[in-house]
């Protein structure tokens, strides 16, 4: 029902003028596993979370390829940054995604991880 209140917070309304992250066929880049240049974000772009930190709203979501046809993708994350909420601009290449390290596993990303540098630390739970 529209309007309505879940979880004791709300209503939510449909902002139509509000930018909507979704699958992207022409999103390319350079795939450390294959050695080749890739469409990252093709199939899907889901589980999306956001932080806001200096007045700016940054999301976090998983976006899925192609490479395995209609199942499942590659999993890589990718980040939009917005001043108003509304419109987001994305970044052109994922910020996590799979490379021939410790961290590889063989879907891609899709658990939780924990962000850490010298000055702070971010959890991405997607």
């Amino acid at each position: 029902m529209p309007g309505r209140s879940i979880l004791g917070i709300g209503p939510f309304v449909r902002d139509d003028g509000a930018d909507h992250i979704g699958a992207k066929a022409d999103s390319m880049f350079p795939c450390p596993i294959s050695g080749k240049i890739i469409p990252w974000e093709n199939k899907s772009v889901l589980c999306a979370g956001a932080v806001v930190k200096d007045n700016k709203v940054f999301m976090f979501y998983r976006a899925e390829d192609l490479s395995r046809g209609n199942s499942w993708g590659t999993s890589r994350i990718g980040l939009a940054v917005s001043e108003d909420g509304r419109h987001f601009k994305r970044h052109p290449i994922p910020v996590l995604y799979p490379d021939r390290d410790f961290m590889r596993i063989t879907n891609g990303l899709a658990v939780a991880r924990t962000l850490a540098s010298r000055k702070q630390r971010m959890a991405l739970m997607l």
